[in-house]
């Protein structure tokens, strides 16, 4: 059985990982706008939203949901 510490430790370590891959989607998707291609911020914003969801107290999450939001009215 997982003690609190370790399920928190999981919940931060999974938080952290869902933040990352939705940057490598948010600068994939900013790579195309550069290249002129059109962009699906559409990836990035679910990792995030999930990281939401998974630990709702860090405001992490919710200022890279912010940073997707001001990338799509590029």
């Amino acid at each position: 059985m997982m003690s609190v510490e370790e399920l928190q430790r999981c919940q931060s370590m999974c938080h952290r990982c869902l933040i990352y891959l939705g940057d490598l989607a948010r600068y994939k998707e900013l790579h195309a706008v550069v290249e002129g291609r059109a962009a699906d911020w559409s990836v990035a914003a679910s990792y995030y939203q999930q990281s939401s969801k998974l630990w709702p107290h860090d405001g992490n999450s919710h200022n890279q949901v912010f940073s997707v939001s001001v990338s799509v009215s590029l």
